[in-house]
C-alpha cells in the first residue's frame, strides 16, 4: 500500500511550513498512524497488505533540519507484520545531480545524510521491518532543466552511499537491504538522458530500467540488489500482458509494481472498486513463489488535495477519501523547528475500493499454483461453461454476473481451477480475476428435467463458491457443490450454435444424470 497521508489542510503547493518536508512516518504525526490516533497501519493490514511504501522520509534526528525520529512508525510496523519500502526521495537524489553537475557554493552533505538515514534503519543491528530502498520516483518523467532532475548515474550514486553506510556500520551482506527506483510505464521517457533502443523500448519503462541497471553494473554493484519497479495503471489482461513481456525484454530482473490503481475520479467510484478489484485480483494471482513477480502496492490508501483542482484525477486515487470536517487535532514534537505545530486527524471514509481491494487481496490464494482449465458438457461436444463477470466488483448475497453457454472456448470460458482444501475446489474466470463460478442449491430438492436452483458469479470465494469434482467416466466429472451436498451443475445446450454471443442455460440439479457431466480441458 502506498501511504502519503496528506492532511486535508494542505490542500495545495507549497505546503504549509509545519509540514516541511511532507514526511509523515515519524513520531511527529503518530496521530495518523499509530495505535493511539487514526492506526492507519492497522487499518492497511487489516486489509490485508504485507508491505507499506511511502515517498518521503526525512533526513533523520539529530542531525536533520525537521528532527523527525522514524523509529517507533518502523517499530509499530515490525508489530504488526508489516514490511517497509524505504524512500530517499527526489529531492535527495536530485540533490545529488546538482552536487555532480553544478556545485552550488554551499552544497547539501548528501552522502552524510544518506548515512543517517541507514543508521536509523539499523540501530539495533537489524533493518526491522525495512526490506528496500526505493531511490526516487519516476525520473523518466522529469525533463531536464525541471526542478528536482536527475538522472539514472545519480540513482547509482546515491545507491553507493548506502552501500558505503552500510561498511562503516559493519552491516553484514545477509542484512544489506534491496533497492529499487520506480519508473513509470511510459515507453519514451521525457529524460533524454535516458538511452533508448530496442528491445527496450518496446517495453513500458524498460529504456529507464536498463539505465538504471547499466549504471549500477558500472559502480560494481550487485545486481541481485535491484528490484525493478514500475508504476502502471493498467487492467486484467493488459496486466497480464505485461507480466509476459517483461523477462522477454529484461531476463532475470525481479520486479514489482510500485504504483497500481484507478482514480475514482475517472469513472466514478464504482468503476474504480471494479478496476482495483481487476488489478489486485490478477496481480495477487501473477506473484507466485516460483515467479520473477514481487506484486504490487495499491495507489494509494487516501486522497491528496495539494495535487490538483478539487475532484480532478490527482486528487482522487485514495481508496479512502475525506469524511469531512476533522473531529479532532494532534501535535507535533515540541522540538526545532515546529514547536508543537497542530495539524488535522482526519476522518477518513472509505470507497467502494476498499471492500473491493480487500476481497481481491485475501481471496487470492498466495503462492497455490492452479490450472486454466474449460469446462465442456460431454452431451452437447462443444460446448463450453460461459462466465460473463461484468459488474461484479463486490460480494453480493445473490451474486451477479451470468453463466451460460457458448460454442467454443476463448477468454470467457478459461477458468482458474484451484485446490484450496482437499479435494475442495474453487473456479476463478481467467478473463474476470477474483469472479468465481457461483452456486445457490437452496431451492434444489428433488431431481428436475429443466433444473432449478442459480448458477452465477461471484466477488471472491465463499462457501457457494467452493465445489467438488465427483469423477464419471475416465476423464469426465461432475461438479457438486459443497455447501449443498447433491447439488451438481446442469447445463442444456440445446440451440446454442457457433457466432452466439452465448446462450443455453446453466443451473443446478439434484443428482448427476447426462447433462450434469462435463470435461476439463486444461490448457
Amino acid at each position: 500500500m502506498n501511504w502519503q497521508p496528506s492532511p486535508s489542510d494542505y490542500a495545495s503547493i507549497p505546503p504549509p511550513s509545519k509540514y516541511g518536508d511532507t514526511d509523515f512516518a515519524n513520531d511527529d504525526f503518530a496521530a495518523l498512524w499509530g495505535p493511539s490516533g487514526r492506526n492507519d497501519l492497522q487499518t492497511i493490514k487489516e486489509l490485508g497488505c504485507n508491505t507499506i511504501k511511502m515517498y518521503n522520509t526525512g533526513h533523520p534526528a539529530p542531525n536533520g533540519h525537521w528532527m523527525r525520529n522514524h523509529k517507533g512508525f518502523f517499530n509499530r510496523a515490525r508489530e504488526l507484520g508489516l514490511s517497509v519500502i524505504l524512500p530517499i526521495s527526489n529531492y535527495f537524489v536530485g540533490e545529488a545531480h546538482k552536487n555532480r553537475t553544478s556545485p552550488p557554493s554551499n552544497p547539501l552533505d548528501i552522502k552524510a545524510m544518506v548515512f543517517d538515514m541507514v543508521a536509523e534503519v539499523y540501530a539495533d543491528g537489524n533493518p526491522g521491518s525495512a526490506i528496500m530502498w526505493a531511490i526516487g520516483n519516476e525520473y523518466d518523467l522529469i525533463p531536464d532543466g525541471a526542478y528536482g532532475f536527475f538522472e539514472a548515474s545519480d540513482i547509482a550514486t546515491v545507491a553507493s552511499y548506502v552501500i558505503d553506510a552500510e561498511s562503516r556500520l559493519q552491516i553484514t551482506p545477509d542484512k544489506a537491504l534491496a533497492f529499487t527506483s520506480p519508473v513509470s510505464a511510459a515507453t519514451v521517457p521525457l529524460n533524454k538522458s535516458i538511452p533508448c533502443f530496442p528491445p527496450f523500448n518496446s517495453l513500458g519503462g524498460g529504456c529507464a530500467i536498463n539505465a538504471i541497471i547499466q549504471e549500477f553494473t558500472k559502480r560494481g554493484i550487485e545486481p541481485q540488489r535491484f528490484i525493478a519497479g514500475v508504476n502502471i495503471y493498467e487492467v486484467r489482461q493488459q496486466l497480464v500482458n505485461y507480466f509476459e513481456a517483461f523477462p522477454r525484454v529484461l531476463p532475470n530482473v525481479p520486479m514489482f509494481h510500485g504504483e497500481l490503481g484507478w482514480s475514482a475520479a475517472d469513472g466514478g467510484d464504482g468503476k474504480q472498486a471494479e478496476n482495483i478489484a481487476s488489478q489486485f485480483s490478477t496481480t495477487v494471482d501473477l506473484a507466485r513463489k516460483d515467479s520473477y513477480f514481487f506484486g504490487a502496492c495499491c495507489f494509494e490508501f487516501s486522497d491528496e488535495l495539494w495535487k490538483g483542482p478539487p475532484n480532478t484525477n490527482e486528487t482522487k486515487y485514495g481508496i479512502y477519501t475525506f469524511a469531512g470536517q476533522s473531529k479532532q487535532t494532534a501535535s507535533q514534537g515540541n522540538h526545532s523547528p515546529v514547536w508543537g505545530a497542530q495539524y488535522p486527524v482526519d476522518d477518513l471514509a472509505p470507497r467502494p475500493a476498499v471492500s473491493a481491494f480487500r476481497n481481491a487481496v485475501q481471496s487470492s490464494p498466495i503462492g497455490t499454483d492452479g490450472k486454466v482449465v474449460t469446462i465442456e458438457s460431454v452431451h452437447f461436444g462443444g460446448t463450453f461453461m460461459r462466465l460473463d463477470g461484468r459488474g461484479v466488483s463486490a460480494m453480493s448475497n445473490s451474486g451477479g454476473g451470468k453463466v451460460d453457454c457458448h460454442k467454443g472456448a476463448q477468454g470467457w470460458e478459461q477458468f482458474l481451477l484451484r485446490e484450496i482444501d482437499s479435494g475442495i475446489i474453487t473456479l476463478q474466470s481467467k478473463f474476470f480475476p477474483g469472479v468465481y463460478l457461483r452456486m445457490d442449491g437452496s431451492s434444489v430438492k428433488t431431481s428436475s428435467g429443466s433444473g432449478a436452483g442459480v448458477v452465477n458469479a461471484q466477488f471472491g470465494a465463499g462457501d457457494y463458491e467452493k465445489f467438488r469434482l465427483k469423477p464419471m467416466q475416465q476423464g469426465e466429472y461432475a461438479i457438486e457443490s459443497v455447501r449443498f451436498p447433491g447439488v451438481v451443475i446442469r447445463m442444456d445446450g440445446t440451440g446454442v450454435v457457433p457466432g452466439d454471443a452465448g446462450g443455453g442455460t446453466v443451473n443446478c440439479q439434484l443428482g448427476a444424470g447426462a447433462w450434469e457431466v462435463f470435461k476439463l480441458n486444461y490448457i
